[in-house]
């Protein structure tokens, strides 16, 4: 009786788990692109391929689920210069024009809010 009750209990919190990773998935998910699109309507726009280079990349390994947003290649050098400023060729200092870091706080602001909301039982 005692080994019925234990391996109920165990399975149930199995089941348990496996829909929190399965909810936790799917708000970093959704919360993610949310945050490409900001980031990309928050980017400074001359040719607008900047914008284009912004991408989301998903890993996941050994049950961590991990997003990552970046600026693909060639335009992965800018993210700093435009986030910080720079100088000019002529000596002159570039102004910065921040973008990446307000997303950064807004995304992981919603992501708490949400995962708290989803998370409560």
């Amino acid at each position: 009786m005692a080994r019925d009750f234990s391996r109920q209990l165990l399975d149930a919190l199995e089941q348990y788990t496996d829909e929190v990773v399965e909810a936790v998935e799917d708000v970093v998910d959704d919360v993610s692109k949310h945050g490409r699109e900001e980031w990309k309507q928050a980017a400074p726009r001359r040719t607008g391929a900047y914008r284009r280079s912004i991408k989301l990349k998903k890993m996941k390994s050994n049950g961590v689920f991990r997003v990552t947003i970046y600026s693909d290649a060639p335009y992965h050098r800018l993210t700093h210069l435009l986030e910080f400023g720079h100088k000019a060729r002529d000596g002159s200092m570039v102004k910065a024009q921040p973008h990446i870091a307000q997303v950064e706080q807004d995304v992981t602001q919603e992501l708490e809010q949400i995962l708290a909301e989803v998370l409560k039982v």
